[in-house]
């Protein structure tokens, strides 16, 4: 997230299917997403 906001992105979106390890960090869950040709659909995370 540091080299993130040194190139000035105001939001990173992260894709994963880990839950709760993320919140830990600051990243926010946006929403579920699938992905072409995938059959699960997987957790969607932003950090701002």
């Amino acid at each position: 997230m540091d080299e993130c906001r040194i190139i000035t992105l105001s939001s990173v979106y992260l894709i994963t299917d880990h839950t709760s390890f993320y919140e830990r960090y600051g990243w926010e869950f946006l929403c579920m997403v699938q992905g072409d040709d995938e059959p699960e659909l997987t957790r969607m995370y932003i950090h701002r």
